[in-house]
């Protein structure tokens, strides 16, 4: 006969025996945690007379033989448990058992049907004899997955206790909170004792604004250290689940709330997990993070080869470039392999062009200055208020703009023809088209000396549309920025064009003024990126931050960190203006590209909120200039307050050094990933 141990490990051992009338092949399926002595005790056991009995054909239970190492007492009493597995012991398991009964021995005999595999983290239902104080002799075993453990929505009040009231306490749940009413009539207890003056957790349903219904109450003599457990997930309870920690502390109480943030698998019955909280082992743990532990891979199973290299080795990426505003100090050779596209003039372009970078020529075909090309003596071209006078703005303190009428044939026409003559001149891929979009936007910041007559803004964003399909260059415009209060711009009407194949968004989550956009304009600026993508348009990213780039290390980390939460790898850019000694813009963070987001893109930045307040994303396959550097995510706080870190599983971070990519930037994954997010920042994460 050959008896065959199967496990989920890195083991398999098989047992030769002399055939014996009437036996055949035995398979045991074990996980590799059993000690070997378990594996010889269970082959000897097979291999005497008494040993084995045949599988039924077509059956998925299996006969385990018993071990003649296993200690069990005499208790005859019919028995049924369930719950999950947590540790293997010399002729069967240990089983978590659940509130009041903890855990318990469960003893597998030749004549045990067991259904499933015996492992670790698995959910069993036992029936046999025995007790729970003592031990279960099985005489059937059927294991099946871990039953997920749901997350909890309940909120905690922590301090101390003041008085008694009718079926409950008051505490004094901090400045934030004040005096509460703690309920706890279905409240279990840790520690203790409860009296006046001892600290306490009350964890529950309710508000803290009015009062809590307690799920569980930890009283402490003194507000309770933070701690880290590792161990296994037992059964859940109304308050969270138990986990044995170890063979003094078998059943934890792990107490959840709304705020405690889970990551690595999926937290079930069963599963190794590591808890940080604050508690003890003796009493309970209010968890405020936990880390689940992923299964290895089945033996036999060839690991995922890791990605090659891709093409792609930064962001969509663009600068100024020669012209009137952009950087000589750098070869167009050396710039190719990091810029994207370049702003530039017709007598740079075609070098550059030819250098592999994309070019854009600058035109602002809304508003005119004396001099331009696009100021003419052609009355219908200007916007006019109803008393006929041209309408204008003032810019820069000084400078009169006249604003024209991009719904006038006119003013298409020569917005055309200007177009074709610097088409003509060199080559350009797309032209960037200043001051589009409705002039309810501007006039917040650019005061006009009137309206146009009649004015409405969709009548100027279809007049826009209109005059964006004149040129044969694709287009780019400026004005998502100007913002309808507090929600995306009335200009990303003009996203519809069919000649427009993006939209720039100028202090696009960072300016001079603020190195790190918040609050409602943070959010206002990710719904805008959303939106754009949802268009299939590009959506450029043009921060104005030029304080020096080697010193806005965070606020560069931040913007970037905004910019990849919602971004489309395939169309958006990021333009970036914090000052170099070269003057060229393009930084280390552009290198790093991520994708395969576990979350699709959603409509709105609130779909990204997570548990504990901060926003975040998960990406598949991240790299840094084209080389595969594994998972990664994002995580941004926008808000006055520190928030959890929500991605517990991560353990490195990004750091950021120097300037610029061509005077030795640099990107690294080397930090260690944090454990709260302080009020306005962000962290690029990896495992």
């Amino acid at each position: 006969m050959l008896v065959s141990s199967v496990f989920a490990g890195n083991h398999n051992q098989e047992y030769d025996c002399a055939p014996k009338e009437n036996q055949v092949r035995v398979r045991f399926t074990f996980v590799a945690s059993m000690v070997p002595a378990l594996v010889t005790a269970i082959a000897v056991a097979a291999c005497s007379s008494r040993g084995s009995e045949a599988i039924p054909a077509g059956s998925s239970s299996a006969r385990v033989a018993a071990t003649p190492f296993a200690v069990r007492p005499n208790d005859a009493s019919a028995i049924e448990a369930s719950g999950p597995i947590v540790g293997i012991i010399a002729g069967g398991f240990t089983l978590s058992a659940g509130a009041g009964k903890g855990n318990v021995h469960v003893y597998v005999t030749g004549s045990t049907v067991v259904t499933g595999t015996i492992v670790v983290g698995q959910n069993a239902n036992v029936a046999g004899t025995g007790s729970f104080a003592t031990s279960i002799n099985a005489s059937s075993v059927v294991v099946s997955g871990g039953s997920p453990i749901p997350s909890s929505t309940a909120v905690t009040a922590s301090g101390p206790v003041e008085n008694f009231i009718a079926g409950g306490f008051t505490m004094n749940g901090g400045p934030s909170v004040g005096n509460i009413h703690v309920f706890t009539a279905a409240s279990a207890t840790g520690g203790g004792p409860l009296s006046v003056g001892s600290y306490a957790q009350a964890t529950g349903k309710g508000s803290l604004a009015t009062s809590i219904t307690a799920f569980y109450v930890a009283l402490y003599p003194s507000a309770p250290a933070t701690v880290t457990l590792a161990g296994t997930a037992g059964a859940t309870t109304p308050f969270g689940f138990d986990a044995a920690i170890d063979a003094s502390h078998p059943a934890v109480p792990i107490v959840l709330n709304g705020s405690t943030i889970v990551g690595g698998g999926t937290l079930a019955t069963g599963a190794r997990v590591t808890i940080t909280g604050t508690g003890s082992e003796s009493v309970a743990i209010l968890a405020t993070r936990i880390l689940v532990a992923t299964p290895s891979p089945a033996p036999g199973n060839s690991p995922t080869p890791t990605p090659g290299p891709i093409s792609m080795t930064h962001v969509f990426t663009m600068d100024y470039l020669g012209g009137l505003n952009g950087t000589r100090a750098v070869a167009w050779s050396a710039a190719a392999p990091y810029l994207t596209w370049a702003e530039t003039g017709t007598g740079d372009a075609p070098a550059i062009h030819a250098a592999g970078i994309k070019t854009m020529f600058y035109i602002d075909a809304n508003r005119t200055e004396t001099g331009d090309a696009l100021n003419t003596t052609d009355e219908t071209t200007y916007a006019h208020d109803c008393t006929g006078a041209r309408v204008t703005d003032t810019y820069n303190g000084s400078v009169t703009q006249y604003v024209m009428d991009p719904s006038s044939p006119s003013m298409q026409a020569l917005f055309a023809r200007d177009v074709a003559s610097i088409a003509a001149q060199a080559p350009f891929d797309a032209i960037f088209e200043d001051d589009a979009g409705a002039l309810s936007a501007y006039a917040g910041y650019a005061p006009f000396s009137a309206m146009p007559c009649n004015y409405s803004d969709a009548a100027w964003i279809a007049g826009g549309n209109a005059l964006n399909a004149a040129p044969a260059i694709p287009i780019v415009f400026n004005g998502l920025s100007g913002l309808s209060g507090h929600a995306v711009s009335l200009s990303t009407g003009l996203l519809s064009g069919s000649n427009v194949i993006g939209g720039d968004f100028e202090g696009c989550y960072s300016s001079a003024d603020q190195p790190k956009m918040t609050g409602w304009l943070w959010s206002a600026i990710e719904d805008t990126e959303l939106y754009a993508a949802s268009q299939g348009k590009a959506f450029e990213c043009l921060g104005t931050d030029e304080n020096a780039a080697a010193s806005q290390l965070d606020a560069r980390l931040f913007a970037y960190a905004s910019f990849l939460l919602t971004y489309d790898p395939s169309r958006d850019i990021l333009w970036e203006l914090e000052s170099t000694p070269s003057g060229f813009h393009v930084f280390p963070e552009s290198e790093l590209v991520a994708l395969q987001p576990k979350v699709s893109e959603p409509a709105d930045v609130s779909s990204l909120l997570l548990t504990g307040g901060a926003y975040g994303r998960e990406y598949a396959a991240c790299y840094i200039h084209g080389a595969f550097v594994g998972p990664c995510a994002v995580a941004i706080n926008p808000s006055s307050a520190s928030v959890p870190f929500p991605f517990v599983a991560y353990q490195h971070s990004v750091v950021l050094a120097g300037a610029d990519v061509l005077e030795g930037g640099t990107i690294s994954t080397t930090g260690a990933a944090p454990t709260t997010l302080a009020p306005n920042e962000a962290a690029i994460v990896f495992p």
